[in-house]
């Protein structure tokens, strides 16, 4: 007989169970949680992908649409995808069902930031845990609920008293240690820190000044040393991750205009930046010592001048877009083959292929192989019909300037209003019977 005041078995295991339900759920290895995937190096460690396409492209699972104007890349966790757009004068964060494409929900953010050469927010949402981060256009960046609830916001530009940039607010926000990352510019807070729970100012960049640009920011360590790896306005550069205090800097790849929208890569004690117009490509290694950080540059060239596709690094070699497809060696910066490919593209990484994406709205797979150029298939994905998006304030037709994204076996792509997800999952062998 139980006592008094204590559940039944079934009763104590449903409470169990229960509570084990509301616990956050942990995102998992193929996920896609922000910008550039979990590590944000724009890699999947997924495996088990088709390694040859049929004509055509691989099976198209779902198309929808309703995410709006902009360039907002996908953050794809627990079976959602998180995304930005402009509908009308607002701007909205999105979620949507990974399964079918159904809206879920969506939460007004800011006012729809406008621009002839393409409208809406540039930035992608940044998943940590339960919580949904978004950096729009105008510098509104919010905090929310996985579920939609806004549990903080706050305008950047208006706090740290800065000047929007010549294209739009583009960053996605970095969470690290306790901390989002951001950069609105200025003097004396070019890069700062934000409470991740509460919103509130825990430090700006102490030693660099200047206008933000267009890349995201990577954390690193060197010699113990938590660093922010970013290349703002004037430089790329390092800072004290604890509180804001400029490591190192280097201006080799500064281009003439100060549009940085390459995300750095840092691999082993080095990091890679590259900028477009003309300017190429920069390696530093960094050292620590004494809690000091010494930058020192291992080559600047012009093999890789990458305006805003990125660059992944697979095996020691860097692909990415730079007036044709190329193909470098990180440590000594030769380049190892150059070709066309599907035109100025966009591209990632999985399972040991590349995943281009042109701004014609060509999607190719081609082989992460430093010896030659081979591609594995190809398909246009603008061939269906085109969704009609004239309500949302865009008539005329885009360059597809959004990244691709892998995950859980799934190809997500998105041009403007339109969602499209793709089966890229050998089929499993059938069972001996």
């Amino acid at each position: 007989m139980m006592r008094a005041g204590t559940s039944s078995p079934i009763a104590f295991l449903l409470m169990l169970l229960a509570g084990l339900f509301s616990l956050p759920r942990i995102v998992t290895a193929d996920d896609w949680p922000q910008w550039r995937g979990i590590n944000r190096d724009g890699k999947s460690d997924e495996t088990g992908l088709l390694n040859t396409w049929p004509e055509g492209g691989p099976r198209l699972l779902w198309k929808a649409y309703g995410a709006g104007t902009g360039y907002s890349s996908l953050a794809v966790s627990r079976g959602m995808i998180f995304t930005m757009g402009n509908i009308g004068d607002n701007e909205f964060v999105f979620a949507f069902s990974a399964e079918n494409g159904k809206l879920v929900w969506h939460v007004r953010s800011g006012d729809a930031y406008r621009d002839n050469r393409g409208s809406g927010p540039r930035a992608t949402p940044t998943i940590d845990d339960d919580k949904v981060y978004t950096l729009g256009a105008n510098g509104d960046l919010v905090c929310l609920t996985t579920g939609g609830g806004i549990i903080w916001q706050v305008n950047i530009l208006k706090r740290f008293g800065s000047g929007n940039i010549r294209w739009g607010i583009s960053e996605s926000v970095l969470i690290e240690g306790g901390k989002v990352i951001c950069s609105p510019g200025g003097k004396d807070h070019c890069v700062v820190a934000l409470d991740k729970s509460t919103g509130e100012t825990m430090w700006t960049s102490r030693g660099l000044s200047g206008p933000t640009s267009y890349a995201s920011a990577v954390a690193t360590t060197v010699g113990g040393v938590r660093q922010i790896v970013h290349f703002v306005g004037a430089s790329a550069a390092g800072i004290r991750g604890k509180d804001g205090l400029l490591m190192w800097h280097n201006t080799s790849a500064t281009n003439r205009n100060r549009i940085h929208a390459t995300t750095p890569l840092v691999h082993d004690g080095h990091v890679f930046v590259t900028s477009g117009y003309g300017t190429g490509c920069a390696l530093v290694k960094l050292t620590t010592r004494d809690g000091r950080t010494n930058a020192e540059e291992i080559y600047f060239n012009k093999v890789m001048k990458n305006h805003h596709g990125g660059v992944v690094l697979v095996d020691g070699f860097i692909y990415g877009y730079s007036n044709k497809l190329v193909c470098m060696d990180l440590l000594t910066g030769e380049r190892k083959w150059r070709q066309d490919g599907p035109g100025k593209c966009s591209l990632i990484y999985a399972d040991s292929h590349l995943y281009c994406l042109s701004e014609n709205g060509i999607m190719a797979l081609v082989e992460a192989n430093p010896e030659a150029y081979v591609e594995k298939g190809r398909f246009g994905f603008k061939t269906f019909e085109r969704f009609k998006v004239g309500g949302l304030g865009e008539d005329d037709e885009k360059p597809t300037w959004t990244r691709p994204v892998i995950a859980n076996g799934k190809l997500f792509l998105r041009d403007q209003d339109n969602l499209y997800c793709y089966d890229i999952k050998k089929a499993r062998p059938s069972a001996n019977r």
